[in-house]
C-alpha cells in the first residue's frame, strides 16, 4: 500500500516536472522568435 502510494506520488511529480520543462522550453522559443 505504501509502495503504491509512493510510486503514484513519484509519477505525479515526474509528470509535473516534464510539463514545467515543456512550458519553459515553449516560453524560451517564443522569446527567441519575438526578438528579431
Amino acid at each position: 500500500m505504501l509502495a503504491a502510494a509512493t510510486a503514484a506520488v513519484l509519477l505525479l511529480f515526474l509528470v509535473a516536472l516534464v510539463m514545467m520543462a515543456a512550458a519553459a522550453f515553449a516560453f524560451a522559443v517564443l522569446m527567441l522568435m519575438a526578438v528579431p
